[in-house]
């Protein structure tokens, strides 16, 4: 499962530290009276739960630049001429 998956088939994040779930991806099955719902994680375990203890995941970007593609591009590793013929 890619980042990108997992963000649109669990788009929420756990934020309470209520059974060690806090900072983990979730899903909302089922909203009910009184802010409550029924949560899903990716292992399958669900719980009811609060509106209030989740947030919204960031949306991941395809455009972040990998460690290898800076490392290369840094100027510290091109010289003027590199840097003129590219």
């Amino acid at each position: 499962m890619t980042d990108s998956d997992r963000f649109f088939d669990f788009p929420y994040v756990y934020r309470w530290a209520y059974k060690g779930r806090q900072g983990q991806r979730c899903r909302v099955l089922a909203v009910g009276t009184l802010y409550a719902c029924l949560v899903e994680f990716p292992d399958g375990f669900k719980m009811v739960s609060t509106t209030n203890a989740l947030k919204e995941a960031e949306i991941p970007s395809p455009m972040t630049p990998s460690k290898t593609a800076t490392t290369m591009l840094s100027p510290s590793n091109l010289t003027a001429d590199e840097i003129n013929g590219l």
